[in-house]
């Protein structure tokens, strides 16, 4: 990590790597938090590598054998830790087998994933959750902001409003976590949205297989008017399938030809894990 300053640590970003920026923020948050000493979380990496040292230097968006890593971490015994960092459930079958074909020599490779995401062969497992754990035990109020984050915005805990909706990953989080809990964590998702206009969008939620083999529904929310406006709905739709208490399409996705569509109506207040859920159960 080149800048030891937070704030110009997180906007950086190299654009075309094939990189996430929300991911890459992610990274630049942990690679921070290593690089001022918390030795819990250090601890928690190097102890599940069996590297036991502390950090020297850290890199990200590191190139290892035409490879992009997430990030790469030089530990003061000499060893290095590869890690790879995943704010969805990464299913990507070619992704993973060029992410096999690494090697390693001197370094560790270290997957951070949810619960259940079994990593790539030779790749070791910490989970947001462990992570989530040992930061709770910090008495820094940096370190136990970016546990409440991971909570939120990538385990997606909590509810949230439509503005978090627009703003932040808050929504991609919380579909994500329902989807995982019904289908399993090796469920196909995909955080799926219109481009924005103003602040608004169309529609802004989680494309997902369920149990199928491909990706034929959407949950999320949809804007009630055009011209856009700050008013929307949660709509569940289905590509191929009736649904139960079906509702008209929405007008501002007139460009779908999916075949059912269910809701809940105009969001008046915060989204809750059980809204998703009930409209989960619509599925036929």
């Amino acid at each position: 990590m080149t800048n030891k300053n937070i704030f110009e640590a997180l906007s950086s970003f190299q654009a075309g790597l094939g990189t996430d920026p929300f991911e890459n923020y992610c990274v630049s948050a942990l690679a921070y938090l290593l690089e001022s000493k918390q030795s819990q979380l250090t601890e928690l990496l190097t102890s599940a590598t069996e590297c036991f040292g502390t950090v020297k230097a850290t890199h990200c968006q590191a190139l290892v054998d035409d490879q992009i890593i997430s990030l790469l971490v030089e530990l003061t015994n000499n060893k290095r830790l590869f890690i790879k960092i995943n704010t969805q459930t990464n299913n990507n079958f070619e992704e993973r087998t060029k992410l096999q074909t690494i090697k390693a020599d001197d370094a560790v490779l270290l997957w951070i994933s949810f619960k259940g995401d079994t990593p790539p062969s030779n790749w070791i497992s910490v989970t947001w959750e462990q992570i989530v754990e040992t930061l709770g035990k910090s008495s820094e109020k940096l370190a136990l902001e970016f546990r409440n984050f991971i909570q939120t915005d990538i385990l997606g805990h909590g509810s949230v409003t439509v503005q978090q909706a627009l703003k932040t990953n808050k929504l991609y989080a919380l579909g994500g976590a329902v989807i995982r809990e019904k289908y399993g964590v090796n469920t196909e998702y995909l955080n799926s949205a219109s481009q924005p206009i103003q602040g608004e969008f169309r529609y802004l939620g989680t494309t997902f297989s369920g149990n199928t083999p491909d990706l034929q529904f959407w949950i999320g929310i949809v804007n009630q008017t055009l011209p856009l406006s700050s008013h929307y709905q949660l709509i569940l739709a289905s590509k191929n399938s009736e649904v139960q208490n079906p509702v008209d399409k929405p007008r501002v996705t007139d460009n779908w030809n999916w075949k059912g569509w269910t809701g809940l109506g105009e969001i008046t207040n915060s989204l809750e894990h059980s809204h998703y859920k009930d409209l989960l159960e619509r599925l036929i």
